[in-house]
């Protein structure tokens, strides 16, 4: 099955990318501004998100809230 590797920037920390299982890093982006954040299977992949990738090689979004954001108690 194949997975799909999340990435987060480690500057923009709400921005990330998402990349195919044996598909190179996007050549204009700089790999050391991203960290690996979790791998998921297809079936975990929103929708919009394989449109893009199966169209362009990579899929990216801006995350609206971040878990430090969040007020869990």
């Amino acid at each position: 099955m194949l997975e799909y590797s999340y990435y987060a920037h480690v500057r923009a920390k709400s921005y990330r990318l998402v990349v195919k299982e044996g598909t190179p890093f996007p050549e204009k982006l700089i790999f050391e501004d991203w960290r690996l954040v979790e791998q998921r299977p297809r079936d975990r992949v929103n929708e919009a998100v394989l449109e893009d990738v199966d169209a362009q090689g990579f899929g990216s979004y801006q995350q609206d809230i971040l878990s430090n954001e969040l007020n869990c108690k």
